[in-house]
């Protein structure tokens, strides 16, 4: 081969690498955050509720999502409109399907369960399981339960966020399952088994 040939097989191919960084770049990318964690959207831990977003462009939008390993609570696949949380530390894989047919994949990582209750916006939220029905209120911010929601099984798990000042039997949560947020009492509320695994 002739350097004139070389110098132009290697331009080709670093041509080539570059349209393929700069396709790769422009590629719908999904806005994932922590709920309540003041839009937080990098070092997720297990058991976190997350919001999944998709681009929208036009009337294309997102109409399911699926998770791998699936999430806390639930199946792996379902509404995009619901908070849903890792259930595994490691990799976790969302897919979106749009309207159009079309799929945006996302892999992200995620660490242990956090093990305190947050004490700020930006802290995750601890998992906690569910040893007896509990009733869920949507209000309790002030020590007041009120405007019952659905009761939380007992087996299920909420999402712990933090205890209502001067009635610290009292905690926020948001319920895996349904996507739920409100106020528990914490009479039934027990540590996780393992911070790298909810089963």
């Amino acid at each position: 081969m002739t350097r004139t040939r070389l110098i132009s097989t290697l331009l080709a191919a670093a041509l080539l690498a570059l349209c393929a960084t700069v396709a790769a770049s422009d590629a719908p990318r999904l806005r994932i955050h922590a709920v309540f964690s003041g839009g937080r959207a990098d070092h997720f831990a297990v058991g976190e509720p997350l919001l999944v977003m998709a681009p929208s462009k036009g009337k294309v939008h997102a109409t399911h999502v699926c998770w791998t390993p699936a999430p806390v609570d639930a199946t792996a696949c379902g509404n995009i409109a619901t908070f849903r949380a890792p259930a595994h530390s490691g990799r976790q894989q969302i897919r979106v399907t749009l309207s159009d047919g079309t799929t945006i994949d996302q892999t992200f990582a995620v660490g242990p369960a956090a093990s305190k209750l947050p004490v700020n916006t930006g802290t995750p939220a601890v998992p906690m399981r569910v040893t007896c029905v509990t009733r869920l209120y949507a209000n309790g911010y002030d020590g007041h339960l009120r405007d019952e929601q659905a009761p939380i099984a007992a087996g299920q798990h909420l999402a712990a966020y933090y205890r209502v000042p001067k009635h610290p039997h009292i905690i926020q949560v948001v319920a895996y399952r349904s996507g739920n947020a409100g106020f528990v009492k914490d009479t039934c509320l027990k540590p996780v088994p393992s911070r790298t695994a909810i089963g």
